[in-house]
């Protein structure tokens, strides 16, 4: 196998790898995400998103990574220099999503304690004080 054979299947490689986790992810990150945003339509967005973020950033980093720092022979390690750059970049940007998401639970979460129980109407009318209307 050529240089350029070994860097093809590098980043068909990687290319899979990263689909494979986002299928993995794919329920529950859905599940999450339409949650959050509070419609279907933008959490499907934001997972749409997630996927490109995440494929790009392994597949880019795949083609990036150059040559093995050694010259080597066997284009199996050049596949697995490329794989280490691939892996990376699926890490660092599945981190910092998950950083994202994690801070955003916690704002929907004191967002809906702010608001109360379903049907109890708003925190000040539960505490006693009722809001002015039109005709006082």
């Amino acid at each position: 196998m050529t240089q350029v054979g070994a860097f093809i299947v590098g980043t068909l490689l990687s290319f899979a790898v990263a689909l494979g986790v986002l299928l993995l992810l794919r329920g529950r990150l859905t599940a999450i995400l339409t949650e959050l945003c509070e419609h279907e339509d933008r959490g499907k967005f934001w997972v749409a998103m997630v996927n490109v973020i995440v494929t790009l950033a392994a597949t880019l980093l795949s083609m990036t990574a150059g040559h093995p720092p050694a010259p080597v022979e066997a284009p199996f390690w050049s596949i697995v220099h490329q794989l280490e750059y691939a892996f990376g970049g699926m890490i660092a940007s599945l981190v910092v999503i998950a950083i994202v998401i994690g801070k955003s639970i916690t704002r929907f979460e004191e967002r809906t304690l702010a608001r109360g129980p379903k049907g109890a109407g708003s925190p000040r009318t539960q505490a006693g004080t009722s809001l002015p209307t039109a005709s006082t």
